[in-house]
């Protein structure tokens, strides 16, 4: 019945909504033409921001909260799904409304093509990957000379692998920066 059917769809959500807050990944779908994007509540609260006021031009969007440094880089990554059909994984910096700093790691779904053969439709998740950089900071501070600092998980690989595309994606990249950072 419809009913049934509404009231499945609402218990799917709630399942989403609580599965992506756990695991602190969002999700996001862009529609390359009208350039509009929609973010699920998990991403506005990565990037701290109200779900009221979130909607509307990427370019807009991201020039307002991704870290002025990463901004550029990120624009040309867009442009280059749209003109190259190469949507690709990136990590970069959240600069949130107060003032604060977050790392995320982003990787696109699968493309929706029009009848032209063009991108009109880029779904993807971004993965607040703030606290693990920060334990991994952390760890190297608090090691003494010649002890060994183990990364767990994902530390070995040097991608992430969605729908048996492998993104770039490597703890040991993230360790290598904090080394560079404490051995100055």
């Amino acid at each position: 019945s419809l009913q049934r059917n509404i009231r499945n769809l609402s218990d799917s959500e709630s399942n989403l909504k609580r599965s992506q807050a756990i695991a602190q990944v969002g999700s996001w779908t862009w529609d390359t033409r009208s350039n509009k994007v929609h973010w699920s509540d998990e991403m506005c609260r990565i990037f701290g921001m109200d779900p009221k006021d979130v909607g509307g031009d990427l370019d807009e969007a991201m020039r307002r909260s991704i870290h002025p440094d990463d901004v550029g880089r990120l624009l040309a990554a867009n442009e280059a799904v749209t003109r190259e059909r190469r949507p690709a994984a990136a990590e970069y910096r959240v600069l949130r409304p107060d003032g604060t700093v977050r790392h995320v790691w982003a990787a696109p779904g699968d493309p929706v093509f029009g009848e032209d053969g063009e991108i009109v439709r880029l779904s993807g998740i971004a993965q607040d990957i703030t606290d693990r950089r920060e334990a991994i900071r952390v760890a190297c501070n608090l090691a003494a000379k010649k002890d060994i600092v183990l990364l767990a998980g994902k530390g070995h690989e040097k991608y992430q692998e969605i729908k048996g595309v492998k993104y770039p994606f490597d703890d040991k990249a993230i360790l290598q920066e904090t080394l560079n950072e404490l051995n100055k």
